[in-house]
């Protein structure tokens, strides 16, 4: 299997999902390194960073990012957009990106939808304290399952077809990570959900890669 991670600064790394890829290919937009025009691998991961998902100007890579974010999910290969990448995948869909209504940054319980209960990646995590560092939202995607909300976002998670998720809450983020961030560590349950889901999406790459 071969997965492309896109990671927009040193300090956001793919943490707990790239433990759980195990093997993967970074491009680091940060250092100029180009993104990718077609689908060169099984799965794709774009990671969060401080911009905002329509400044094309000053970041030129966001536009391209959002155009591969949509093929890779119209395809149907494993697919995750982590906060930036979550809002990255609804414009590359189609959807609006915009300002929120203010800073959500801490550890913070999350809401599912009904469908999000039943959901394969983010079953499990109902009511459960998540890693939120974001001032900027998005509309769902026309055909997307909305999955969870906040109280501040009412868009916290979506899926689009079967292997394709965006998730405005920062899931690759373990104890160390949030130490880096300068957020209290909080329990070992953020880490064990965190890592369950991972270790759910690195198993849908595997099996996609095999058919």
């Amino acid at each position: 299997m071969s997965t492309l991670v896109i990671q927009h600064g040193e300090d956001e790394p793919p943490g707990l999902v790239g433990a759980a890829l195990g093997k993967y290919e970074v491009c680091r937009t940060w250092l100029g390194e180009r993104v990718p025009d077609a689908l060169t691998h099984d799965a794709l991961v774009v990671l969060g960073g401080p911009m905002a998902a329509w400044d094309d100007e000053r970041h030129p890579h966001l536009a391209a990012e959002a155009r591969l974010l949509a093929a890779y999910a119209r395809a149907g290969r494993p697919t995750l957009g982590v906060c930036l990448g979550s809002q990255l995948l609804a414009r590359g869909l189609g959807a609006r990106n915009f300002r929120g209504p203010a800073l959500e940054k801490g550890l913070l319980p999350i809401s599912l939808t009904d469908a999000g209960r039943s959901d394969a990646l983010v079953r499990g995590f109902d009511g459960a304290t998540v890693v939120q560092w974001h001032g900027d939202s998005f509309s769902l995607p026309d055909g997307a399952v909305w999955l969870a909300s906040s109280a501040s976002y009412a868009h916290q998670a979506f899926r689009v077809g079967e292997r394709a998720w965006g998730l405005q809450f920062h899931v690759e983020c373990d104890r160390a990570l949030r130490r880096v961030w300068g957020f209290d560590a909080g329990s070992d349950d953020i880490d064990t959900r965190n890592r369950g889901l991972a270790e759910r999406f690195a198993e849908l790459v595997i099996l996609s890669a095999r058919r």
